[in-house]
């Protein structure tokens, strides 16, 4: 989970690393947490997440986007 992020996990993983970001629909991201914590954009991680595909990809390492809801309609494609 992107708001779980590591503090002192090396930025050389970070570089050296190929990523992937696994995304979910946000109507079910919200009903989720709903059940549990009152959901706000920082709870459910949107800002962190928002700030690591832009840190990866300013060091040149874009990653990839995979929709939860795709990869299960289609996971070979």
């Amino acid at each position: 989970m992107s708001k779980q992020g590591l503090p002192k996990l090396s930025k050389d993983l970070l570089k050296k690393g190929k990523h992937f970001i696994l995304i979910r629909n946000p109507t079910d991201v919200l009903a989720s947490f709903d059940k549990d914590v009152p959901p706000t954009i920082l709870e459910i991680g949107l800002a962190a997440l928002v700030t690591i595909y832009i840190e990866l990809s300013d060091q040149g390492n874009p990653p990839t986007i995979i929709d939860a809801g795709e990869l299960q309609r289609d996971p070979e494609g």
